[in-house]
């Protein structure tokens, strides 16, 4: 009997606060939640493990960054609204944002007046902010839709293409079997194979144009932060699309 155990990192939800978020550019509610390290059998794990640290969910555009529970006077178990929960949870933001905030007013207002290694920062930053994201979905395979729309197609086609041939082709009943059992296998492998490139055009790119726009960025830009994430090996790097960002950026 194999008995399957190991460690998993365990999420438990804290509550929310308000922090700045650098893919919208501002102030917004995020949820907490405490990770742990914990053992399992058959992955049922039991309590919240050892602590290995804290991380916060924008509830708009659902960017996952690192939190330190420090830095926030409580955390609400209710989202409330963002007044509330400014005063609750980080009531010295806005002064510590002061200046922050500033920059991002002029990136709302007059990007061209922002000195050419300020703005190309600011867009670079986005990428490198995601990156982890990504990193950390392609690390295990997700089966998403279209993998599983892939799977219903391969049975229908397995089923209804040989009783086809069968009926009016008999002498290529085999061929007929032997052909739709490949092209299904390669349906299913090709769309586990491209889920990461899915992940990132429909989860990421979305939100990387929203934070971009305001600084609009050339396509040159772009390139430049793309090949450099692919030499630094990033992930989000060999999945990304230039003309996919540009797509978002046009259509925002």
């Amino acid at each position: 009997m194999v008995i399957v155990w190991g460690k998993k990192h365990v999420f438990t939800k804290l509550g929310y606060v308000a922090d700045f978020c650098p893919l919208c550019r501002k102030p917004r509610a995020f949820e907490i939640k405490r990770i742990g390290l914990a053992g399992h059998v058959y992955y049922i794990t039991v309590g919240k493990g050892d602590l290995v640290g804290y991380e916060r969910t924008c509830q708009t555009c659902k960017t996952i960054l690192n939190a330190d529970l420090a830095d926030y006077a409580c955390v609400p178990k209710k989202n409330e609204p963002m007044p509330a929960l400014v005063k609750m949870s980080n009531p010295y933001m806005l002064d510590v944002l002061k200046d922050r905030l500033a920059l991002e007013e002029i990136v709302r207002k007059s990007p061209e007046t922002l000195k050419d290694e300020v703005r190309f920062s600011l867009i670079k930053s986005p990428f490198y902010i995601l990156s982890p994201m990504v990193e950390r979905r392609l690390a295990k395979v997700t089966l998403d839709l279209e993998f599983w729309l892939a799977v219903g197609a391969s049975i229908v086609l397995f089923k209804t293409l040989p009783s086809l041939a069968e009926k009016y082709f008999p002498q290529y009943a085999d061929k007929a079997l032997l052909a739709s059992l490949i092209f299904s296998l390669l349906l299913v492998f090709w769309q586990m194979l491209t889920s990461g490139s899915r992940y990132v055009k429909k989860q990421i790119v979305p939100v990387l144009a929203i934070s971009l726009k305001p600084l609009r960025p050339k396509v040159s830009e772009l390139n430049v932060i793309v090949r450099e994430m692919k030499e630094r090996k990033h992930k989000m790097g060999r999945k990304i699309k230039v003309a996919d960002i540009q797509r978002y950026l046009k259509q925002n």
